[in-house]
């Protein structure tokens, strides 16, 4: 059975991921060769990076150079793990949780139907 190393992020990956986080909104996804990934501004150089989507890949010389996990990805699990922590059901004036399985973004009490343009 092989081994799994742990990786701990430095305090400067974990502030640098925090401030990707927190520009989360400026965020665009692309879909390459069936791969998808996400957009991301770097804050201090201004480049834009691909990130693997599932956080298994970056393009940014952080990751090329042998870190296993950049603060772009870390960025990404930090959204994940936002999104499962704070669903909210998308009502209008509901703050219920987001019911288990719902792919609708609705509550137990609630079932959405989606828009058409």
């Amino acid at each position: 059975m092989a081994q799994r190393t742990t990786y701990t992020p430095t305090p400067s990956q974990w502030a640098s991921a925090a401030c990707h986080y927190e520009r989360r909104s400026e965020w665009r996804t692309v879909r390459i060769a069936g791969v998808r990934y996400v957009a991301l501004t770097s804050g201090t150089s201004g480049k834009v990076y691909l990130v693997r989507a599932d956080a298994r890949g970056c393009a940014c010389p952080a990751y090329q150079h042998g870190y296993p996990m950049c603060a772009h990805q870390l960025a990404l699990e930090l959204s994940v793990l936002a999104d499962d922590l704070g669903a909210t059901c998308q009502a209008p004036n509901c703050t219920n949780d987001v019911a288990p399985g719902a792919t609708d973004g609705s509550c137990h009490k609630h079932t959405l139907i989606p828009a058409f343009g």
